[in-house]
């Protein structure tokens, strides 16, 4: 789920600029995102960044996620 807040983002065009932005991301790394697991995204920050470095951010965090958790499930340890 996307979720930014209305606090740090006042105007409806920058929150859904965002949330299409995190979407697409998303779509073209699918292959990162391990199967059943639900994520919360929570963007911070009152500047948008740009899609570049908002890429690189987020392809950083979900393989860092999926590498925890492949290591914290109990088939990975035998």
């Amino acid at each position: 789920a996307l979720a930014p807040s209305k606090k740090r983002l006042p105007r409806a065009v920058d929150r859904n600029r965002i949330k299409r932005q995190l979407r697409a991301i998303l779509r073209a790394n699918d292959g990162l995102i391990p199967p059943a697991v639900d994520m919360l995204i929570l963007p911070r920050g009152e500047v948008l960044p740009e899609f570049a470095a908002l890429e690189k951010c987020m392809v950083e965090l979900l393989r860092k996620v999926s590498t925890r958790l492949a290591q914290d499930t109990p088939h990975a340890r035998e």
